[in-house]
């Protein structure tokens, strides 16, 4: 993969302490530096679990990072069930060194009304409750974040003011 191999080249100069952040498409459009001032974005679109654990090995910032984020699942919903997820979960976590934190971002919910007929916001919260216990019994560097309750409309849906108008992505 290109980009793989664009953040290989970029890893060996990354300063110590950065925030890291490695997910997918959602990831990959976000402006880290809004997030945490000397931040990386390692976001790939149409990533998965399966893509990062291949990766992060590749990584050698994540032992100097002052924090890692991780923000993937939404790809699998289509190519794996939620067990399987949840053990890829895992594997990134054990992959990460241990003395680093880790914030890791539950699954966005959709607008179903135009989003993917695949996915459903019912799926993504019972695999956001399994990744919330992943990470109460993971270690105490481990920090589960779930924005789903501002993102969402009264109708249960990502609010179409949060998206931008395919159900997923991120305004």
């Amino acid at each position: 993969n290109r980009m793989v191999s664009h953040h290989k080249r970029m890893d060996s100069s990354i300063p110590v302490g950065a925030t890291i952040f490695i997910g997918d498409s959602i990831t990959q459009g976000l402006a880290t530096s809004a997030v945490s001032d000397v931040s990386v974005n390692y976001g790939i679109g149409a990533d998965t679990t399966v893509g990062v654990i291949a990766r992060i090995p590749f990584y050698e910032s994540l032992a100097t990072a002052s924090a890692v984020v991780i923000a993937i699942g939404i790809n699998d919903l289509g190519r794996r069930d939620n067990d399987s997820i949840i053990r890829n979960y895992e594997k990134i976590l054990r992959l990460i060194p241990q003395d680093r934190p880790v914030v890791m971002s539950a699954v966005l919910p959709i607008d179903q009304r135009v989003g993917p007929p695949s996915l459903s916001n019912e799926r993504i919260q019972h695999l956001n409750s399994s990744l919330r216990e992943l990470a109460g019994r993971h270690s105490n560097n481990v920090t589960f974040i779930d924005a789903s309750d501002v993102l969402l409309g009264p109708d249960g849906n990502l609010s179409g003011d949060y998206h931008i108008g395919d159900g997923v992505h991120l305004s």
